[in-house]
């Protein structure tokens, strides 16, 4: 799933993926890392079923185009892996459109047995007030996902 060859085919893709694509390749980057991510938790979740998410299968891609329980877990467990995808990618700093989550004011609680002092060395750590910024991530996650496709049957979209 390189991002390259999902812009190429941008003839199947319509409105916000091709806009993305066009836009925002890097962003394109993350979902396609998101979407191998979200069906190797497929394949993991349904390991021991007859169907087991295995995308060499013929009938992966018919079972996509069916509004069935399996098709919603599928685009629900890809939606998801594209999210965490995303979100790191900003929080790395991997992404010039997007950074840390800068609405938090205060520090997360500390489990009463943390130490702020690593032994040894007395370095002390403090929160620096920067968290992952999931909006963006599920903004794009949903941008790309929930688009129709040209020519797609299903009307299952992410919520």
């Amino acid at each position: 799933m390189d991002p390259n060859s999902i812009c190429r085919k941008t003839k199947r893709l319509a409105g916000k993926q091709a806009e993305l694509c066009q836009t925002q390749p890097e962003i394109v980057h993350e979902v396609a890392k998101g979407a191998k991510l979200g069906v190797r938790e497929c394949q993991y979740q349904f390991r021991f079923r007859r169907w087991n998410c295995t995308s060499q299968n013929k009938y992966f891609g018919k079972i996509l185009q069916q509004d069935i329980r399996e098709t919603a877990f599928v685009y629900a467990i890809t939606a998801a892996g594209v999210t965490h995808t995303v979100t790191q990618a900003c929080s790395m700093g991997e992404l010039l459109q997007c950074g840390c989550e800068a609405t938090r004011s205060r520090a997360p609680p500390r489990p009463a047995s943390f130490s702020t002092t690593t032994s040894g060395e007395g370095v002390k750590w403090e929160w620096g007030g920067c968290g992952d910024d999931v909006e963006f991530g599920y903004e794009k996650s949903k941008q790309f996902m929930d688009a129709k496709r040209k020519k797609g049957k299903s009307d299952i979209r992410t919520r």
